[in-house]
């Protein structure tokens, strides 16, 4: 995962629906990717209300590793990802708002599998000084 701040412009590339198996079921949740000459930032949206009971949170290896197989120019060594809740998946929070957190994951070296995945809260400030772009 890159961990440099963003001082480039960088451009939307990719705002879609990935389809992918999240424990055997099928979940889809939006991405969109911008990208600059030495980093993507892929930020990934929780749809719960498309997906029931799969979050990102409880399936971010399998969705990264969909995204790497279908989009296959980027490179998981140069990705960014950022997982975005929407204030209306955050009920039982106090203030009801939005969050973001930068998701790092690890590559197992013996057979390539993403693991281990952490979270480190941001702001939609941070998160958009890394796109460059605002986020909707």
């Amino acid at each position: 995962m890159t961990t440099a701040s963003a001082t480039q412009s960088s451009t939307l590339l990719i705002d879609e629906e990935l389809p992918y198996l999240a424990a055997g079921k099928p979940a889809a949740h939006r991405i969109r990717v911008y990208e600059t000459d030495s980093w993507a930032t892929l930020v990934i949206t929780d749809s719960s209300k498309k997906n029931a009971c799969i979050s990102v949170t409880n399936s971010v290896e399998p969705l990264v590793e969909e995204f790497l197989r279908q989009f296959s120019r980027f490179r998981f060594e140069r990705l960014v990802i950022v997982e975005h809740f929407e204030p209306y998946q955050l009920l039982a929070t106090p203030t009801n708002e939005e969050s973001f957190s930068f998701v790092k994951l690890s590559r197992n070296a013996k057979n390539g599998v993403l693991h281990n995945p952490t979270w480190t809260y941001a702001s939609r400030a941070k998160v958009e000084s890394w796109t460059g772009f605002p986020i909707e």
